[in-house]
């Protein structure tokens, strides 16, 4: 019996969604980012989930069929691209906010 294999999009958008992101934040910690350079981070940031997001939508539908496993990791994929961007967008919220002087 042959074993099955992951589904390459699957994984490539979990390894967008989470371990890069992670990285990602711990450089913008370390380096500190200045605030010239936070929209280009940001940027990048929302670019790479959205592709990880897209990648991840297209890997759960061509393993449904079930040929090849990595579902889960599909999954885990668009809902950590989702709460990624909802988190950026919303902090990027916050300091327009704070920056308003309202």
């Amino acid at each position: 019996m042959e074993k099955k294999k992951y589904n390459l999009l699957c994984l490539l958008g979990f390894i967008l969604a989470v371990p890069l992101q992670i990285v990602l934040t711990v450089i913008a910690y370390i380096v500190r980012i200045t605030p010239e350079a936070f929209p280009t981070w940001v940027t990048v940031e929302l670019a790479l989930m959205l592709v990880g997001l897209v990648i991840s939508i297209v890997g759960v539908v061509t393993t449904r069929k079930g040929i090849k496993k990595g579902r889960a990791l599909g999954i885990i994929g668009i809902v950590f691209s989702i709460l990624g961007m909802l988190c950026v967008v919303s902090f990027c919220a916050m300091l327009l906010f704070i920056a308003s002087g309202i």
